[in-house]
């Protein structure tokens, strides 16, 4: 019987720990999507564009998530926006909307 608890609560925290467990670059992605929608609220805009952004993740695009995720949130022209210029998308790669 002891063999058999031992065994469930195994299993479950396998089950647990492979649910809960999330990517690196869609962390990154995620934590990019919170900084943008963030300083987007300061214009009003929701960004619903990034709705689905982390849905499917390219792995190239990690590094440039992070960078950006850390960057300012600067007015220009009268909008808000992540000053993510100096962050460096993946050559090829697409990693957030074009607007």
């Amino acid at each position: 019987m002891k063999y058999l608890q031992f065994a469930v609560a195994f299993v479950g925290s396998v089950l647990v720990t492979l649910v809960a467990c999330t990517a690196p670059e869609v962390e990154s992605c995620e934590d990019y999507v919170s900084a943008a929608r963030d300083c987007a609220e300061m214009n009003g805009d929701p960004l619903s564009q990034l709705d689905d952004l982390c849905d499917d993740v390219a792995v190239e695009c990690r590094e440039y998530y992070k960078c950006a995720a850390q960057a300012e949130c600067k007015e220009s022209g009268g909008v808000y926006r992540l000053a993510a210029m100096a962050c460096t998308m993946p050559e090829g790669k697409e990693c957030v909307p074009a607007s």
